[in-house]
């Protein structure tokens, strides 16, 4: 067979503009360019993040380091796609043939503008035979979407990409061991691979390909593609092209400071996405005793190359991976900020919102929050009681009746003392104080506000006896309602007093500070009957009217009001 020829055409495939100079495509000597059909195509395919259109300028710049930017896919750090439709560059005679490199959006992407007709654009390039498809994924990084890509990919173009899949992962420096290693340890990964068309061969920052077996099989001489004519197109066996990517710039997840830094916690302690929390406890167990400060020892076999500091720097990151994996809320962010290495700043947030939230039981933090209101409510109400018992010590009504009291108990006794036991004025007269006072706390029943305080009336045991006064106030509804409602009983004084307190919007403790006289004046003037209610209330607002028309420091204040008045903002000037 002889050399092989490409048909020429005269236009560029879509009016794309092509450069020039260099490594791509130029014009022809002839004056026409290579027709749509008989272009050898190399589409990347893959989600976003990955590295697709840094690995498309690799591929551009395999035969020319010297392109000017504007020849190359927009590649750069984003937290949203870069690439949102198919863009086409094509080269001429890479390895003795014109290539046109496809780089594709995102077509798993929901959020992907036109979808459709950026995949019908795709599938001028992508036919079966005319061109190789590139699935990108990256090295350390596994989404639930990658886990179907070749399925799902499949659905959307409309035939078997697998048949011309090669698997490139990129981020080729992070990879730990052997390729083979790698894969029997990711059985997802392994997976796609053994699916699609070639078999497992490892490249790192370079393309391979067997040009010189091509073409002796496309002469005939044998092989996959013996007997086929001169245009058929050379399949690379390369299946997996591991690309070095410490200068393409591709979205990562993998951000210095964040959880294991560049490093992957699932690799740090050699275990998959899929592990157990007993495995991956077994696993930081089994490391933490070898890289552990106080028993590290150098020249151990698999420490070969270690010093102490570079094991302590691989112990602290060995438990910041437990740390992340241990727990599930944290291992589950972990994982969407794999899967999702866009959503940049969302990874911040829900980082340090970890970090920096006290991990404390909500149910210690509720219980120590009721019980220091109620260690306040107690001393609180402890210490308006004893003013009130100061103030009625002072009140001569109360301090005569209680000095009475104290007489006829025997307690004041004003005996001369003489000897050693004699006291001075200032400890009898003290005394006294504390005998009087005792018995006004004794005799005296304070309502209201400055009440005695009662155990049972602070929060925490109302939250406790809550159950007991629920009950108590069902079984009490439910006879108020059978009593005065279905069998028409009379009220009786406490029924009455009940609705009249209910009717003038007092707590109990304001309506027992009432004295006992004002109580039965409701009764006679029959207020728990809604019409005389009103009726009461309307003379008390008069008579508080009258009161206030009265009243001197009533008269000062509105004289005040009506001559100088509040301050008042102005912008009139004087």
């Amino acid at each position: 067979m002889g050399e092989q020829v490409l048909p020429q055409m005269v236009h560029p495939p879509h009016n794309m503009p092509i450069p020039q100079d260099g490594f791509f495509a130029h014009h022809n000597s002839n004056g026409n360019y290579g027709a749509l059909n008989d272009i050898f195509n190399i589409v990347l395919l893959g989600l976003t993040g990955t590295g697709k259109s840094a690995s498309a300028n690799t591929i551009l710049a395999a035969g020319n380091t010297q392109l000017d930017p504007s020849q190359l896919f927009k590649s750069e750090p984003s937290s949203m796609p870069v690439t949102t439709q198919c863009e086409v560059r094509i080269m001429e005679r890479l390895y003795g043939m014109h290539v046109r490199v496809v780089d594709t959006p995102d077509f798993l992407n929901d959020q992907l503008e036109n979808a459709p007709a950026q995949i019908e654009e795709c599938k001028k390039y992508c036919q079966p035979g005319k061109c190789v498809v590139l699935l990108v994924l990256q090295l350390g990084r596994f989404t639930d979407v990658e886990r179907g890509i070749l399925e799902n990919l499949e659905v959307k173009l409309g035939w078997r990409i697998r048949e011309s899949t090669i698997v490139v992962l990129t981020h080729g420096e992070d990879l730990r061991g052997s390729l083979d290693q790698f894969l029997k340890a990711h059985t997802n990964l392994k997976n796609i691979v053994d699916t699609a068309a070639w078999a497992p061969e490892l490249a790192a920052a370079a393309w391979r390909t067997e040009m010189a077996a091509f073409t002796e099989r496309s002469r005939g001489g044998g092989g996959r593609f013996a007997g086929c004519s001169r245009t058929v197109w050379p399949w690379w066996r390369l299946a997996v092209l591991l690309f070095s990517v410490s200068s393409m710039p591709a979205v990562t997840a993998l951000v210095e400071g964040l959880y294991c830094g560049t490093e992957v916690c699932y690799d740090v302690l050699g275990v998959t996405r899929e592990a157990s929390k007993a495995e991956i406890a077994r696993a930081y167990r089994q490391l933490a005793r070898r890289y552990h400060p106080d028993r590290f020892r150098p020249g151990e076999p698999g420490l070969e190359g270690e010093t102490q500091e570079s094991a302590q720097k691989k112990f602290l990151l060995i438990v910041t991976a437990y740390e992340t994996l241990k727990d599930e809320d944290t291992r589950r962010d972990y994982d969407y900020m794999l899967d999702h290495p866009e959503e940049y700043y969302q990874h911040y947030y829900a980082y340090y919102r970890r970090q920096l939230t006290p991990k404390v039981d909500v149910r210690v933090v509720i219980l120590v929050t009721i019980c220091a209101i109620s260690i306040f409510q107690y001393y609180s109400w402890h210490s308006s009681y004893n003013e009130a018992i100061n103030y009625l010590v002072t009140v001569p009504k109360y301090r005569i009746q209680a000095t009475e009291i104290a007489k006829q108990q025997g307690l004041l006794n004003r005996t001369k003392e003489k000897g050693k036991n004699r006291r001075s004025k200032e400890e009898i007269r003290e005394q006294e104080e504390e005998v009087i006072r005792d018995i006004i706390k004794n005799k005296i029943d304070i309502k209201g506000g400055y009440q005695k305080p009662n155990l049972s009336d602070i929060l925490l045991c109302q939250i406790v006896l809550f159950p007991y006064y629920l009950t108590n106030y069902v079984a009490w509804y439910v006879s108020w309602v059978y009593r005065f409602t279905i069998c028409r009983e009379e009220y009786g004084n406490e029924e009455k007093l009940y609705i009249i307190r209910r009717y003038m919007k007092m707590s109990q403790s304001q309506f027992d500070s009432l004295d006992e006289n004002t109580r039965q004046s409701f009764l006679e003037k029959q207020l728990w009957i809604k019409e005389n209610y009103e009726v009461y209330r309307k003379e008390q607002e008069e008579e508080m009217k009258v009161k206030l028309a009265t009243d001197p420091r009533m008269k000062r204040y509105r004289r005040w009001m009506k001559n100088e008045g509040p301050g008042r903002l102005t912008f009139i000037d004087d």
